[in-house]
């Protein structure tokens, strides 16, 4: 397997991820009404860095012990709560009311669809 070419890809996504965080904390934004820009820059960073883990296990051709993986995996889950939180309060600015509580970020993750079962109609 080319490292190599892996660890450039992984290079590229980590700078693209930190740019989009740079961009998002720009004056121009932070000037701006809407307090979600922080959420997304967040989400940027953070997953930058989940990126940055797994260019540095493929640079020190870890065997991604359970310890690095639970940390990786808790980097990863955090920058996906700021992209929901990002949603959520971009929505709330727009005037969705459902969106007006955190619970619906809770609820989006234990169930991805709005649809019932069909299993839970019978």
């Amino acid at each position: 397997m080319d490292y190599g070419a892996i660890g450039f890809h992984i290079l590229l996504l980590w700078a693209g991820f930190l740019l989009l965080g740079a961009v998002c904390r720009d004056p121009l934004f932070r000037r701006s009404p809407s307090s979600c820009w922080k959420w997304l820059a967040a989400f940027g960073f953070v997953h930058g860095a989940n990126e940055w883990l797994h260019m540095l296990s493929l640079a020190l051709v870890l065997d991604d012990s359970v310890f690095f993986s639970a940390i990786r995996f808790a980097v990863l889950i955090t920058s996906y709560l700021c992209l929901l939180e990002f949603g959520r309060v971009s929505l709330l600015e727009t005037g969705v009311k459902m969106a007006s509580s955190r619970w619906v970020i809770a609820r989006s993750c234990a169930s991805p669809s709005s649809e019932p079962s069909t299993a839970s109609r019978r």
